[in-house]
């Protein structure tokens, strides 16, 4: 309910009026009508869970203990010797063998692990929004797409099932969820492939020349052991250009213009775009900072509005006061000043603008579509003082739509798998230990998001198409293990 009512274009305070009614009718619900049946508690029931722990750490310890003498056992549980009673051994039995059990889903957990705001959203983020499918973070139109699968999966794959003979059948039930998991991986991975991405190499730096002038300006190595890569700048052109390196880097070149050469030393960072500008009297000038490609400073980051960074380049001016204004409602929607050699980072909604320079004649239009950086560059020519536009990255081509194949996949594999898993492990718990058999399902989770975590720390940065197919694979793997425990031990498992 909290789903829908958070979907759409409601109010914040209708979904917050909407969210504490849910939240009301829930607790309502589970406190009276849907109230789990109680038992009193007994000498045997208190402080189970304690000791149950207990006893299986003695069992461990008595187990080491005798490995090498001759004491049999029917169970190592067992070992834990006499001191406990057999209502005890006999939980602690129920409990392991229940751990045991859910053991071969420890790699769907991966696929329950994964986030919209983490694993999956690089590729949302690289989709062109539509009016059902908004970003806000997280696609809103996304959630009821989930929302309909799960309820299809729920409404329409189970009677099939069930019709089918595999009525009850648990364990079925959540390999095809696995299944269901392991193809919106693939499918995801695959989609994302078929994106061109500027993604950075962490052994890569980059350097991004924009040419403001109105004739073709060419760049020479000086250094030919470090580069030997000559290339040109068009009028109103850009080039980006990279370099393998460990280290920040100094690459002496020759800048070429049309009646005088200069030498020039640009910088070179790994993961990081440096910019610079070559405007006219001949002169080439470094953009502070780095280019705000990937991220830009706090408050600049929201996902689907496009980024633009202003940098003043003209050598006449001191100080520039620029304002954008809405072509559509010719309302003002930002203003600010910009000195001399500064960079200013902000962000528009989706729209077609006015750019106005002080000392500029006529108004810059500029469109911005989600998913775009935008760089306007202000400088000097040799008669006025102009706007230049650059597009160092563009806005998202692919439609939304391409994303509906892992959006099922993924509805079906919660309802089929996680919400299987999380059935099984009711119905198996031990009676007065669910808190603890939903902390082991929960401890496998967490170990999965930890296992991403160093993922992110080591083999990969940020998230590629080889990322999502490399977990996609791990997921397969264990699905197939899964199948084999499933098939060898199919007695254990006939829940």
């Amino acid at each position: 309910m909290s789903l829908t009512a958070t979907t759409g274009h409601t109010s914040p305070m209708l979904q917050a009026c909407m969210g504490f009614a849910f939240s009301g009718i829930s607790f309502f619900l589970l406190l009276f009508p849907l109230r789990p049946p109680t038992y009193e508690k007994d000498a045997e029931m208190a402080n189970l869970g304690g000791r149950v722990a207990s006893c299986i750490s003695n069992a461990i310890a008595n187990k080491w203990r005798y490995r090498h003498s001759d004491v049999k056992k029917g169970s190592w549980v067992e070992f834990a010797g006499n001191k406990w009673d057999d209502f005890t051994l006999r939980r602690a039995k129920e409990l392991v063998r229940l751990f045991v059990k859910l053991l071969p889903a420890s790699g769907f957990t991966i696929f329950v692990s994964a986030r919209f705001e983490t694993l999956y959203l690089p590729y949302l983020l690289k989709l062109k929004a539509t009016e059902f499918i908004l970003s806000d973070g997280m696609y809103s139109g996304m959630r009821l797409i989930i929302l309909g699968a799960m309820l299809l999966s729920q409404f329409a794959l189970l009677p099939l099932l069930k019709f089918a003979g595999i009525k009850g059948k648990f364990h079925i039930w959540f390999l095809i969820g696995n299944l269901f998991g392991v193809l919106a991986f693939f499918y995801l991975a695959t989609a994302f492939s078929m994106i061109e991405t500027d993604e950075y190499d962490p052994s890569e730096g980059y350097i991004r020349i924009f040419n403001a002038r109105e004739d073709n300006v060419s760049l020479q190595p000086i250094d030919s052991y470090f580069s030997n890569l000559n290339f040109s700048v068009g009028p109103k052109k850009a080039i980006m250009v990279q370099y393998q390196i460990t280290q920040v880097r100094l690459v002496k070149m020759r800048v070429i213009f049309p009646k005088t050469t200069m030498p020039i030393y640009f910088s070179v960072r790994e993961r990081e775009c440096t910019g610079y500008v070559i405007v006219d009297p001949p002169n080439v000038i470094r953009i502070r900072g780095y280019l705000p490609l990937r991220e830009g400073p706090p408050g600049t980051n929201t996902f689907m509005n496009p980024r633009i960074y202003v940098f003043h380049a003209s050598n006449l001016l001191k100080n520039v006061s620029v304002s954008i204004t809405d072509s559509t409602t010719e309302k003002k929607v930002s203003s600010f000043d910009i000195f001399r050699g500064d960079t200013y980072v902000f962000q528009l909604l989706n729209g077609t603008y006015d750019v106005r320079a002080s000392y500029v004649p006529q108004p810059f239009v500029i469109t911005v579509r989600p998913g775009g950086v935008y760089g306007l560059f202000i400088y000097s020519s040799k008669s006025n003082h102009k706007i230049a536009l650059d597009r160092p990255v563009p806005e998202n081509s692919t439609p939304a739509i391409q994303c509906l194949g892992f959006l099922l996949f993924y509805g079906a594999g919660l309802t089929l798998g996680y919400v299987t898993l999380r059935a099984i492990t009711y119905l198996n718990a031990p009676r007065g230990l669910y808190a603890t058999s939903f902390g082991y399902l929960s401890l496998m989770e967490q170990s999965a998001k930890w296992f991403m975590v160093i993922g992110y720390k080591t083999w990969h940065l940020h998230v590629t198409p080889i990322t999502i197919f490399s977990y996609a694979f791990m997921t397969m793997a264990s699905f197939l293990f899964s199948i084999f425990i499933f098939l060898k031990y199919r007695d254990t498992y006939e829940w």
